[in-house]
């Protein structure tokens, strides 16, 4: 039986390799210099890290050993860089999801059978509750469908105007006022 290869102590690690300092900080102008001197001094570390970050991805759950490489046509790059997402309304996209039947769906998700219908005939618009419960019984991130991403984004916006109250006065006298 083959004796396991003890991990490398950090403070050996930092003594051989002193630019993992600012590797492991924050990613401010000396940190990003040094991650662009790693990868100038060996391109091919990009491509390690890359390889790592697919296999982690398309690795199957509860499964020991060492992470095979999926074939080229089954990594979706696209997704895995920008995340799986959609830009068609839900009432679209939700369909082509899964292949539940509609008691089915709305036995998992807290709707009524007729709101569910509403929503797929484009006629209900969910909260941000019905996206996160139908995300996770579709097995989607929250995130893929757009709603979610436009609601999250006027959050986000009213949060700055309540932590920032002079961009909306700037906002109303540079930019609506001049509209209207």
């Amino acid at each position: 039986m083959k004796a396991r290869k003890q991990p490398m102590p950090a403070e050996e690690m930092h003594r051989r390799w002193p630019s993992l300092n600012d590797l492991a900080g924050t990613c401010e102008r000396a940190s990003e210099s040094a991650w662009v001197a790693v990868f100038d001094a060996q391109p091919e570390a990009m491509h390690r890290v890359v390889r790592e970050l697919i296999k982690q991805v398309y690795a199957r759950p509860n499964r020991t050993g060492q992470r095979p490489m999926p074939r080229e046509e089954q990594v979706d790059f696209w997704g895995l860089i920008h995340g799986d997402q959609t830009d068609l309304p839900i009432h679209e996209s939700l369909p082509k999801l899964h292949a539940l039947s509609e008691r089915q769906m709305v036995s998992r998700i807290a709707m009524s059978r007729t709101q569910y219908q509403r929503l797929l005939k484009g006629g209900y618009d969910p909260t941000v509750f019905d996206i996160r419960e139908i995300a996770r019984v579709v097995g989607k991130p929250p995130t893929y469908f757009i709603e979610y991403r436009k609601m999250m984004a006027v959050a986000a916006f009213i949060n700055l105007l309540d932590e920032r109250p002079g961009i909306a006065s700037s906002l109303y006298r540079d930019y609506l006022e001049v509209r209207a």
